[in-house]
């Protein structure tokens, strides 16, 4: 009786393990394709108003959230980087963010890497030529304007934010944005047809 039990645990044991590793090898491939996270994005941005308001806005609340982070100096942290006012938490931020972007897509990551580089630059030069309390509170109207629009667009939209359900969406919006543009200019579209079928069959 002792020995059935046993093997009834370790035949539920082998299907959990089975299961776990299976989840996680789902979880990796939506993670790491594009056309998957384009598509849970797409599923909370479909009304056109909505989108034209995370088009117009979503640029600037990555920029002034790279404001906001840039003063948080990385210098004496596990001897990571170097003497330079580049050693801070935006910089390393972005560059494991763009890392994630080319691993998604060259080709779009080339774009973000080049979009959030000149964020960079842009933070850089307002470091030097704004005091501290201009700064700052530039950096935080735009991200109260910035936010309270899409709120404002996910509202007229009957939607909540994805990022309430996957806080991860909010490293997904920029790439939405800039996959939207370059549909609409004929390129990338393999990526759109695989986010619709993707779409299609979660419905069915």
């Amino acid at each position: 009786m002792s020995s059935t039990t046993d093997l009834k645990m370790n035949n539920n044991n082998n299907n959990n393990n089975i299961n776990n590793k299976k989840e996680n090898k789902t979880f990796l491939q939506r993670f790491f394709s594009i056309s998957k996270q384009f598509s849970n994005y797409y599923h909370y941005h479909q009304l056109p108003i909505n989108q034209f308001i995370h088009f117009i806005f979503v640029p600037f609340i990555a920029f002034s959230l790279i404001m906001l982070v840039w003063r948080i100096s990385l210098k004496n942290f596990l001897f990571i980087g170097f003497n330079s006012e580049y050693c801070n938490l935006a910089v390393y931020s972005v560059i494991l963010l763009c890392i994630y972007y080319l691993l998604l897509d060259l080709f779009v990551g080339t774009l973000l890497t080049i979009q959030f580089t000149s964020f960079l630059f842009l933070t850089s030069y307002l470091n030097h030529n704004l005091n501290n309390q201009n700064y700052f509170l530039f950096a935080i109207a735009v991200q109260i304007i910035g936010w309270g629009t899409q709120f404002f667009g996910h509202w007229l939209e009957g939607r909540r934010p994805a990022l309430i359900d996957n806080v991860f969406q909010i490293f997904i919006a920029p790439m939405f944005v800039l996959l939207e543009m370059l549909f609409k200019l004929g390129l990338k579209l393999d990526i759109k047809r695989e986010a619709e079928e993707y779409e299609k069959n979660k419905i069915n």
